[in-house]
């Protein structure tokens, strides 16, 4: 866990200083406030794909994403908060949406926005990133600046994944792949219903094909004759549904076998299984064939990423 906090800002304004931490610790922000003996600690958990942190901020603020700022980050990432404390008011996709404690909100980091906060807050930030976040929710887009209050279904099981992750020791590292998955389904059952237009019955399917993908992505032989065959589908039709989606079989199928590959070889649960055999348990017949994707991917061989710095390589993937 790395943590960043205004107390030891010794010799620095420590609102200069908070804008330097956030910027290091998610992206780049420009923070302001008035009061320039602000009080604010940020404890980040690195859970390999997704990064979680626990930010607590003493006064009035406000942070702005610039349109500048989101057209130089090529990382394409959502952030999923959840307010603790304290109220926000954002603008963001057109919208002006009030978010109180108890309610989350995803935004869109490749888009402007700005968050404005008139009393000191506690908050829970998730930096999603699109490709993981697209194999949970078909769409992300139709669910930015909408505020998911209490009620909601599913909000209190979202609420919960995040507020237990939090309270992570740093050394229960074997359970950050788990944690990783729990957010996934959260989202999904979450924030699967929200949508800025009415759903429709592709919409749904395109839901279903993923989730089946995500079910069965370990076997060996799937592709996108067995999924359709599976949900009384033509091919054509699923790869219809899927291209109306901006996305494609192959590259979904792909993107969750080397997500969980990922995550395996980190994990040590599975630090007895050969990089082989966590290929093929993710689903990859061929170990040379595996080694082409993932090093496509993520930019470093399976084998590199196992046996160097995976919190560096991890911290650049996306």
């Amino acid at each position: 866990m790395r943590s960043w906090s205004t107390a030891t800002s010794e010799g620095t304004d420590r609102v200069d200083y908070w804008r330097e931490a956030i910027c290091e610790a998610i992206f780049e922000l420009d923070f302001q406030s008035s009061d320039r003996g602000i009080s604010a600690q940020l404890n980040q958990h690195d859970l390999g794909i997704v990064k979680l942190s626990d930010v607590a901020i003493s006064s009035a603020h406000t942070v702005v994403r610039s349109r500048q700022a989101a057209a130089r980050d090529k990382s394409g990432r959502f952030n999923l908060n959840y307010v603790r404390e304290g109220r926000w008011l954002v603008n963001h996709y057109g919208r002006e949406v009030e978010v109180a404690a108890g309610e989350l909100i995803l935004v869109d980091n490749r888009q402007p926005y700005s968050v404005t906060a008139d009393v000191g807050t506690v908050h829970v930030c998730a930096q999603l990133p699109i490709d993981w976040l697209r194999t949970w929710l078909p769409s992300p887009e139709d669910a930015v600046a909408l505020s998911i209050r209490p009620g909601t279904p599913w909000h209190g099981l979202l609420t919960a994944t995040l507020g237990e992750i939090v309270q992570l020791r740093p050394e229960e590292t074997a359970t950050r792949s788990m944690c990783v998955q729990q957010i996934g389904g959260a989202l999904a059952l979450s924030l699967g219903n929200f949508a800025t237009k009415p759903a429709t019955p592709s919409h749904g399917l395109c839901r279903r094909i993923l989730a089946h993908i995500r079910e069965r992505y370990c076997e060996h032989g799937l592709d996108a004759t067995t999924v359709a065959a599976g949900m009384q589908i033509s091919q054509r039709y699923l790869h219809k549904v899927l291209a109306q989606a901006g996305t494609t079989f192959v590259r979904e199928l792909y993107a969750v076998r080397l997500e969980r590959a990922q995550e395996m070889l980190v994990n040590p649960q599975f630090a007895s299984l050969s990089v082989a055999e966590i290929g093929w348990r993710c689903g990859f017949c061929d170990p040379s064939h595996f080694s082409r994707k993932f090093k496509a991917h993520f930019d470093c061989s399976p084998g590199a990423f196992r046996s160097g710095d995976a919190e560096v390589i991890a911290a650049n993937v996306h």
